[in-house]
């Protein structure tokens, strides 16, 4: 959602009720970091794209090129200053100018950049190794016990130490939250599972992936030694 201009909406909201991008921030400082949202990612996806071989620096619409700049430096540059200038009392917002470049700069990109092969591969790849890990860690989540916080399972990998810390640390939070939600045993294990899975780095996924899934050594003893 691309808005040209952003009035905040200063009513008190529940927080537990908001589910979509669709409510208003409550302040101009809300306002100010949605547009500074967009505006980063419009730029610095384009100068990533081209790091990796997606695009090419002519493949940007000429209008782009022209008015708005050809590199992430450039496009915030004029994107912030027009922010600026015509944001007002009443509202945060950028020219109806910017903001037509705005949407054919988010065109571009989702043709060009995000819906790439070699990206969308990358997503299915992305896809599997998530779901992966979900079913590993529902897996540990069988193993603890919820009412005394012992779990009762072998703590064999670097992801499942962390991640029983993660439920001991966090167990007595999950069981009031699933007390005033009404969820079932199994319906907390996924919300936890999902919280813990959404705060990985990619690197750190990435290493737990290795972890469950490749072979590990197997050491054999011979005389005084190992192998």
């Amino acid at each position: 959602n691309f808005e040209r201009t952003i009035t905040p909406d200063f009513r008190v909201k529940n927080l537990d009720e908001i589910h979509s991008r669709a409510c208003l921030p409550s302040t101009y400082e809300g306002a100010i970091v949605r547009f500074s949202d967009k505006i980063a990612y419009l730029g610095r996806d384009i100068e990533d794209a081209i790091v990796a071989g997606f695009i090419h620096t002519d493949d940007i619409p000429e209008n782009i090129r022209q008015k708005v700049g050809d590199t992430n430096s450039n496009i915030i540059s004029y994107l912030v200053n027009d922010l600026v200038t015509h944001s007002t009392e009443e509202a945060i917002g950028v020219s109806q100018e910017a903001h037509e470049l705005m949407l054919e700069l988010r065109k571009f990109n989702y043709t060009y950049i995000y819906k790439h092969p070699m990206q969308l591969q990358v997503e299915k790849s992305c896809a599997k190794i998530i779901a992966a890990l979900f079913e590993y860690l529902m897996g540990l989540n069988v193993q603890m016990d919820w009412e005394t916080g012992v779990f009762k399972g072998a703590v064999e990998l670097t992801l499942d130490s962390y991640y029983v810390d993660y439920l001991q640390n966090m167990r007595v939070f999950y069981l009031k939250e699933s007390s005033a939600n009404g969820w079932s045993e199994e319906e907390m294990g996924k919300q936890i599972v999902s919280d813990y899975i959404s705060g990985m780095t990619d690197r750190f996924a990435l290493d737990c992936m290795k972890e469950i899934s490749l072979p590990h050594a197997v050491r054999f003893r011979h005389g005084r030694g190992t192998f």
